[in-house]
């Protein structure tokens, strides 16, 4: 027996993102009022659920992932959406999303455009396309301000965040010009953040206090690593490093350093250029012996893992690697 309106189980689905419409977005909350007072109007009074995705993006469909259980299970009989931009901006993942409501005889109903199931592959198209253009801006626009010198990121450990200016942290700064000065005088990655931790110092996320944020206890060789790496301790801006792969993922890609915006002298150096110089040679000259020990050796098979370089031997300095032996009983040397 066909259900009236009354009986319906109606789902209320909202969703806005920034991406969509920059900073003048559509407030949530009007969404939602808009789709409750058009149920009403059409005698669909029994909303179970009303979903409010504050600030999602139309690409990511893995939101719906309930909806499709609910869906499986015959929980739902009517989801209403504002317009088909609502529900997703991924052509693909809209088709199969609509094809899998329908299969379960989910009723889909846009408040501010007829649902044809035959115009909506046409719809998504569009929907894509205006994702893939926004997306475009939005790395113009980042663009734009990287090269303005604009401070698009947090305050590096060392550095406080004023505006959109770096200033100097005075309880952390002495600690980064320490760690390169130790550096300087041959001391390894590992044996500085053992030094580190006997002296008390917080770790950089501990420093930072962050609510709800993950904290390291201790100090390690990385922690180390990506200081001595980083040239915005000389008073450079260093932006535009990564990038997503595509406007529907959110995974990113480290940019060449050709790619990247550097300005000089943009903000108070912590470290003076030829101290951090230095360091770089340095590290460079360890990084060649590390190479050529690995390469010197003969019947084993030298492995290009993660952590190569950042751990040396206390009693010799050299460098350690991980390495695998060509016999179950050869004898291993380092």
């Amino acid at each position: 027996m066909k259900k009236s309106n009354e009986e319906k189980r109606v789902v209320i689905y909202c969703r806005e993102s920034r991406d969509d419409y920059g900073e003048n977005y559509e407030r949530i909350e009007t969404q939602r009022d808009l789709l409750a007072k058009y149920c009403k109007s059409h005698g669909y009074t029994n909303i179970t659920q009303i979903i409010m995705d504050d600030d999602k993006s139309g690409t990511d469909f893995s939101r719906f992932d309930d909806i499709r259980n609910r869906a499986k299970n015959k929980q739902i009989d009517v989801i209403v959406f504002k317009n088909s931009a609502r529900l997703g901006r991924n052509q693909k993942e809209a088709l199969d999303f609509v094809e899998y409501l329908e299969e379960q005889g989910v009723e889909i109903i846009f408040e501010d455009e007829q649902y044809n199931e035959e115009m909506f592959g046409l719809y998504a198209w569009f929907n894509e396309r205006r994702a893939r253009d926004d997306s475009k801006n939005i790395r113009r626009n980042l663009r734009h301000k990287i090269e303005e010198g604009e401070l698009l990121v947090k305050a590096i450990y060392g550095y406080n965040k004023d505006g959109k200016n770096l200033v100097v942290n005075a309880d952390t700064a002495p600690v980064v010009k320490e760690i390169f000065e130790l550096y300087a005088k041959e001391w390894g990655y590992k044996k500085i953040a053992t030094y580190l931790n006997k002296k008390g110092i917080p770790t950089p996320s501990q420093s930072r206090n962050f609510a709800n944020a993950k904290q390291t206890a201790n100090w390690g060789a990385q922690h180390v690593v990506r200081i001595l790496d980083d040239r915005r301790y000389i008073g450079d801006y260093v932006g535009g490093i990564t990038e997503k792969l595509s406007f529907k993922s959110k995974k990113t890609r480290v940019k060449s350093q050709e790619e990247w915006t550097v300005i000089e002298k943009h903000h108070e150096p912590i470290i003076d250029k030829e101290l951090f110089e230095k360091v770089q040679k340095i590290r460079k000259k360890r990084k060649k012996e590390s190479d050529k020990y690995n390469n010197g050796f003969k019947f084993v098979d030298v492995e290009n893992n993660l952590y190569s370089g950042l751990l040396y031997c206390g009693r010799c300095g050299t460098p350690m690697y991980k390495r695998k032996g060509n016999t179950r009983n050869e004898k291993k040397t380092r």
